[in-house]
């Protein structure tokens, strides 16, 4: 049904499939990454130390 919208808008991927293949690819590799990062210095120190970086004096929430 949206082939060809997706075609026009994705030119050089050409494909719908090669599309959603590699942002699944991308965003699990980031996922896993995150995770290892977390159990390896863990989550406090990351995600804290990142969030502040980020975005200084917008929102804390889990602070």
């Amino acid at each position: 049904m949206s082939d060809r919208r997706n075609q026009q808008v994705l030119p050089r991927i050409g494909a719908d499939v090669d599309g959603t293949l590699v942002i699944i690819i991308v965003g699990t590799v980031f996922l896993v990454t995150t995770y290892i990062a977390q159990a390896i210095w863990g989550p406090n120190m990351n995600m804290s130390h990142w969030f502040r970086r980020s975005q200084p004096k917008r929102r804390r929430r889990g602070d």
